[in-house]
């Protein structure tokens, strides 16, 4: 079976660990997509997320989180996997603010019954920490979260598409529900602006999980 290329300045604990994680992927999803189709998302995520995050200590744990997302999505937007939940993907610029907060007010009114992921056109290495901060004075669980690239992958996988400032980033795809909200991007404003933002988003992803009710388990 082929294997991926690992970047030659990634350390040797970085190098076992992603080994290990990417040879359980391997296991998990070559029966199901082959296993070229799986070399070739472990390549391309490891282009991705060692080139933008060096010898970052998050590299290997990223890597394996974003690599897992990829192939899930590529198994729904196959249909080789039924979806359990509606999948609904929020894409701004950088996925560093109003993507994460929309998708951490979802996750948390849907309580397991809607599936979200989030994506950036131009990802940021890091959560914008004005929003991390706000996130948690309301509550919002969001320490798992991180900024990831867009890609065809996650759009095909969706249900339901909602931009954020980028409206013309992702191609319509017939079937797939499509939302354009217009709402400022957080980067640079003070605390207070970015509460705003937030009780905004918080009336806009509360109709959208009543819009997704029928779709709902």
């Amino acid at each position: 079976m082929p294997t991926s290329s690992l970047p030659e300045h990634l350390d040797a604990a970085t190098r076992r660990r992603l080994e290990r994680d990417f040879a359980d992927l391997r296991s998990e999803y070559a029966p199901l997509l082959g296993a070229d189709v799986v070399e070739q998302c472990l390549q391309a995520t490891l282009d991705r997320m060692t080139s933008a995050r060096g010898q970052s200590p998050f590299v290997p744990l990223l890597a394996q989180r974003f690599a897992r997302e990829q192939l899930g999505a590529l198994a729904q937007g196959e249909g080789l996997v039924d979806k359990t939940v509606p999948e609904v993907l929020f894409v701004c610029v950088h996925d560093a603010g109003r993507s994460q907060i929309a998708a951490a007010m979802l996750s948390q009114r849907a309580r397991g019954t809607v599936h979200v992921r989030t994506a950036g056109t131009s990802p940021t290495s890091d959560i914008n920490p004005r929003v991390a901060e706000v996130l948690d004075q309301r509550g919002l669980f969001h320490s798992g979260a991180y900024a990831k690239p867009l890609t065809d992958t996650v759009v095909r996988a969706a249900d339901v598409v909602v931009t954020l400032g980028c409206a013309d980033a992702v191609t319509p795809i017939a079937g797939q529900e499509r939302f354009d909200w217009d709402i400022p991007d957080p980067e640079g404003k003070q605390p207070a602006d970015i509460a705003a933002i937030c009780d905004d988003l918080e009336l806009r992803v509360a109709e959208l999980l009543e819009h997704l009710r029928p779709l709902r388990p």
